[in-house]
């Protein structure tokens, strides 16, 4: 986790872009800048990026995962049970 202070009236696009400035990995996230992220405001999803963020807002960055990826997953974890 990491705490970020934005100027007064910055947006969740705002934070996006920042998050996505210098080089191709975020340093400290663990994603790279070319991955999509689904970002979440105090546990919701954001449906407009230009909403405004407020002092105390919590805002979850989270890759999205394709859905062949995600298949891919699932037949990783059944190979991992069907081992036993």
């Amino acid at each position: 986790m990491a705490i970020q202070e934005l100027p007064t009236d910055s947006t969740v696009m705002d934070l996006l872009e920042r998050v996505g400035r210098g080089s191709a990995r975020c340093h400290g996230y663990g994603f790279t800048a070319k991955e999509e992220l689904r970002p979440r405001l105090n546990n919701q999803p954001v449906d407009d990026p230009n909403r405004k963020l407020r002092m105390g807002d919590l805002v979850e960055l989270t890759p999205a995962i394709s859905d062949r990826s995600l298949m891919e997953y699932r037949e990783e974890i059944q190979r991992m049970y069907d081992q036993d």
